[in-house]
């Protein structure tokens, strides 16, 4: 059976691998692809893994970015185990559909090189990025639910 949650509590979360969380954070990429759809819209607070991924998996453009980033953007980078950003859902498009480049008409060259846009797989459209005050967050796989009232904008 299904639990209830009370949403005026707890804020729905996902945890993402780094850099691509802290991408998220840093508003180097809005688009987030998956292998699956989701009907989740509005707010949804993006949390990094403990798993490190090897360089070889890392965005082609990363080393680029890192060298350019102030000291307080790479730690962002590389905080793992921590919410630190929410960010709002408002739109899931397939690679797939016909309108898949009207309704990612916001795409920049980032989100192309920091996604995964092969056939068959989900373009996650956000919006309104806010950083919030890193907390630590244990994840888990998929969407699970975090008390707002650990989660701090910044």
């Amino acid at each position: 059976m299904k639990q209830k949650v009370d949403n005026s509590k707890k804020i729905r979360a996902i945890s993402l691998h780094q850099p691509w969380a802290g991408a998220i954070a840093l508003g180097i990429k809005t688009l987030e692809t998956r292998p699956w759809a989701t009907q989740v819209r509005g707010d949804l607070l993006i949390c990094s893994t403990k798993k490190k991924v090897s360089e070889l998996e890392l965005p082609a453009n990363y080393e680029l970015i890192y060298k350019n980033c102030s000291k307080e953007d790479k730690d962002i980078l590389e905080l793992q185990g921590h919410a630190i950003c929410i960010v709002e859902v408002v739109d899931c498009v397939g690679t797939n559909d016909p309108s898949f480049a009207k309704r990612t008409s916001k795409q920049t060259k980032n989100d192309f090189l920091w996604g995964n846009y092969n056939r068959n797989r989900y373009v996650w459209v956000t919006r309104n990025m806010r950083r919030v005050k890193p907390v630590p967050v244990r994840g888990a796989q998929g969407f699970y639910f975090v008390e707002k009232k650990l989660i701090k904008e910044a």
